[in-house]
């Protein structure tokens, strides 16, 4: 039974993707809610209404090389590394600033260092997860600032 003011349900996830003009490659940073709970359980009703989330957002470890886990955005494609790298880069949650700072620490000729450095943002999703079936979810806005850029999406839900 689920104690009333929760439900079980997960927010959904808001997904920056990105793509080298360079290199071509793409990864996605994914931002998850309740990932970002830790480990107080089931999240309670709209306890992410109004999250704010910023560059330094998470985890701070060091990042290829750090634990894997923690908290703040994944990335998909390990985040440009090389495919056969032997750095930990999968599974791990870090702040946005973290992950860009491990890309640049890279070797400048690198495949890595090149596309974070030509990197584009071209797209921003609101996602169900997997962990959502039957869920109904919504999000009424989504804004991204940076510098004196403000972009804003209201939904109108």
């Amino acid at each position: 039974m689920t104690p009333a003011g929760e439900e079980s349900i997960y927010a959904p996830d808001i997904r920056i993707q990105t793509r080298s003009s360079v290199t071509g490659r793409y990864a996605d940073f994914i931002w998850n809610p309740y990932n970002n709970q830790g480990s107080q359980g089931p999240v309670a009703y709209q306890t992410w209404k109004g999250n704010n989330i910023t560059q330094t957002t998470g985890s701070s470890q060091p990042w290829p090389v750090g634990p894997t886990g923690g908290e703040g955005w994944t990335c998909t494609l390990n985040c440009y590394l090389p495919v056969n790298s032997t750095d930990n880069a999968t599974n791990t949650s870090r702040n946005l600033l973290t992950y860009v700072e491990g890309l640049l620490d890279q070797d400048e000729n690198s495949q890595a260092y090149v596309s974070i450095n030509s990197a584009i943002i071209t797209g921003l999703q609101v996602v169900l997860g997997p962990e959502e079936p039957n869920s109904i979810s919504f999000t009424h806005d989504v804004s991204v600032r940076s510098g004196a850029y403000n972009w804003a999406w209201a939904f109108n839900c």
